[in-house]
């Protein structure tokens, strides 16, 4: 009798816990990908500043991984 006392006790705490764990989880996911945006933001600046770049010209100059390439080459030279 006291062991299915103590089972159904235990069964009503997990089903408190597990949905509050599951929206931690969810948080972190959030925050996580909060981050990374933010950390790819700050490489794109960057490189914008390290290679005197405006952002407009980058919409038109690396379209593809050749004339990426080719810029870094021809700056290379």
């Amino acid at each position: 009798m006291d062991l299915l006392g103590v089972l159904a006790i235990l069964s009503i705490i997990l089903l408190i816990v597990v949905p509050s764990i599951s929206s931690s989880v969810e948080k972190a996911n959030r925050e996580v990908c909060y981050s990374n945006i933010i950390e790819l933001e700050r490489h794109y600046e960057m490189h914008l500043t390290l290679d005197d770049i405006e952002h407009s010209e980058t919409l038109f100059f690396f379209n593809s991984l050749e004339s990426l390439m080719k810029q870094y080459v021809q700056k290379m030279e």
